[in-house]
């Protein structure tokens, strides 16, 4: 049976026993790992509840890194994004791969597969997580929606090996900002992944982000809009071009609002 170890990081949001069972039956056929690696200041009885429904590899809590001085150098912002929320993200990603390499490390376990995902991620029910055969160094799975200006960051999958990569992920992102292009979360993930010649494999698993009933999306002022260089617009419509045509059925056939909807309301 492969191995895999799920990372949760940073931020926990959500978390649930049904949330859980889904995860769980999304990859029945691997033998399951979590690891988790929540802010400090994170609520403890949240980290309780996950310990006691997931039973981690490990818990290993972790600071984050001031950015502000990466962040006053963007020209040109996603404005429907948190520019702190981005940096706080990837943070806690590669904080979270480094703790996951230091533990294979010491106790001599090399897991088949790594996933990334996010806490509020709730999976349709009965979807599963498709993989290609033995992903090779520099391959990499994500789900294929969401993807909005770039690639989907939410879940994605890589062998162990890979996730060697991301060591240098603020290292790229420091030549995106100083090459004026545009700084948006998901457009950064693509840029990373085309520059470090991944290969990218798309697979059909369904979820949505958990939201409280109370939450309501920022509707965006038409005079604060993102301002986008050229170069990047055309990118990033050439990249939806590309979905489309991947998911011709869907779209023109179906004509099924695929990829526009990722938040459910829960209790």
């Amino acid at each position: 049976m492969k191995k895999i170890i799920i990372l949760i990081s940073g931020k926990l949001k959500n978390l649930s026993d049904q949330n859980f069972l889904r995860i769980k039956n999304s990859f029945k056929d691997f033998e399951v790992n979590f690891i988790l690696t929540p802010w400090e200041i994170e609520d403890e009885n949240l980290i309780k509840k996950f310990e006691y429904n997931y039973h981690p590899l490990i818990i290993k809590k972790i600071n984050p890194n001031k950015y502000d001085d990466y962040i006053n150098q963007i020209k040109f912002p996603d404005n429907a994004a948190s520019m702190e929320g981005f940096f706080y993200n990837w943070d806690g990603i590669c904080k979270g791969y480094a703790e996951i390499i230091n533990y294979c490390n010491k106790k001599n376990y090399i897991p088949d597969y790594i996933l990334r995902y996010r806490s509020d991620i709730l999976p349709e029910n009965n979807s599963i997580f498709n993989l290609e055969n033995n992903l090779k160094n520099n391959q990499i799975v994500v789900p294929d929606r969401f993807h909005w200006n770039g690639i989907n960051d939410q879940i994605f999958l890589t062998n162990f090996n890979t996730i060697k990569n991301f060591e240098n992920f603020f290292s790229y992102i420091e030549t995106h900002i100083s090459q004026n292009r545009f700084f948006s979360g998901e457009y950064i993930f693509y840029k990373f992944l085309k520059k470090n010649n991944f290969k990218v494999f798309f697979n059909n698993f369904g979820y949505n982000l958990m939201r409280e009933k109370n939450f309501k999306k920022d509707i965006l002022p038409k005079q604060i809009k993102s301002k986008i260089p050229m170069r990047d617009h055309l990118e990033i419509k050439l990249n939806k071009i590309k979905y489309k045509i991947r998911n011709f059925n869907d779209f023109f056939i179906l004509k099924k609002k695929r990829n526009k909807y990722q938040d459910i309301k829960i209790d």
